[in-house]
């Protein structure tokens, strides 16, 4: 029996770099604390050469920061992540969001993919307009 390994396409890698990264920021986020690459990788059961990649960029990005406690590199999510004002309102902002799946409304018959992806394909082109709103507003207070 020959069994083909079929390469990821770009598409394909790219998504499983977002998700990783996605991990490990849900990780950190639910610890509220920091963590060490070897306890990131355990809870996000990620290997820890993975883990290793994708940390200095998360922190390059502005994601993490990182610095030494007990002279062991630690990492933690930027404080906005903490801000429970933001997080109560992004949070509670998704409430419609969820009904709105579970109404008849959101129209699944051109596509095959389920309500859910459609939600999250339409939620990160809702981020990119709040990006736009973010930048036109920082143009007007210049």
């Amino acid at each position: 029996m020959v069994v083909k390994i079929q390469k990821k396409s770009h598409l394909e890698e790219a998504k499983t770099v977002v998700d990783n990264r996605i991990k490990i920021a849900f990780y950190l986020y639910e610890a509220k604390k920091p963590l060490t690459l070897s306890e990131i990788s355990k809870r996000t059961r990620l290997s820890p050469q993975l883990v290793k990649h994708h940390l200095p960029i998360m922190v390059k990005e502005g994601i993490l920061l990182s610095g030494s406690i007990d002279d062991r590199k630690s990492y933690i999510l930027q404080s906005f992540f903490y801000d429970n004002t933001i997080m109560d309102s992004i949070f509670a902002s998704l409430v419609p969001i969820t009904t709105f799946m579970d109404s008849k409304e959101l129209t699944t018959e051109y596509t095959n993919i389920s309500k859910q992806q459609i939600i999250l394909n339409c939620v990160q082109v809702l981020i990119h307009f709040i990006n736009l709103e973010i930048e036109k507003l920082k143009s007007d207070f210049k």
